[in-house]
């Protein structure tokens, strides 16, 4: 069966990811719900081989050769892993550059922040919802999320200080930071409702 071999651009061009699937327009919705990468995307490629194994060798080459930001399998001859056995970015911080290059999860020393998720607060209502990327000295570097939307926004950089402050809450893994964001702001419209 033919079989799509894909490749996902950002606007400047920079290739994020390479997949293959039998219908790569149900692979792109797959990855809107499941990357955090997604809102990334500009311009994906297509490239029809005749067979399954034909793509799979074709991606392999393709992920080795070309290096995409986000794929895990196929660099430095790792194999596929699950988000939370990826290792962690180091302390120190990187520009956008290198982390387009060497992706958000290698082999790096971790500080204990890193990958963790936050909320901050500012009269009782999230004010900032974030991922942290990296932490230098007393600056944290952290993937902000649209608290309408859920997609990721920008980077941005924190004092370290805010993070241990009692304005904000930091969580282990991101089931347990969604399911708080959805408390609050169901509290918040039943406070809305009420006054």
């Amino acid at each position: 069966m033919r079989t799509a071999l894909y490749r996902h651009f950002d606007a400047a061009g920079v290739l994020l990811y390479v997949g293959i699937s039998n219908d790569a327009l149900r692979r792109l919705c797959q990855h809107k719900d499941r990357s955090h990468w997604h809102a990334q995307i500009a311009r994906v490629d297509v490239e029809w081989l005749p067979d399954r194994a034909a793509a799979s060798a074709a991606e392999s080459a393709a992920i080795a050769r070309e290096k995409p930001a986000w794929n895990v399998r196929g660099r430095e001859g790792s194999p596929r892993k699950k988000m939370g056995e990826l290792k962690r970015p180091s302390s120190r911080s990187y520009d956008a550059a290198d982390l387009v290059k060497n992706g958000p999860y290698e082999d790096r020393p971790s500080h204990p922040l890193v990958g963790m998720f936050f909320h901050t607060f500012k009269d009782g209502e999230i004010h900032y919802q974030a991922h942290v990327l990296s932490v230098d000295g007393d600056t944290v570097l952290a993937q902000m999320f649209s608290w309408l939307t859920g997609y990721p926004t920008n980077v941005q950089a924190f004092p370290k200080s805010l993070l241990y402050s009692s304005d904000c809450k930091l969580y282990p893994e991101i089931e347990s930071w969604r399911d708080a964001a959805d408390r609050v702001q169901e509290r918040q419209a039943r406070r809305r409702a009420v006054a």
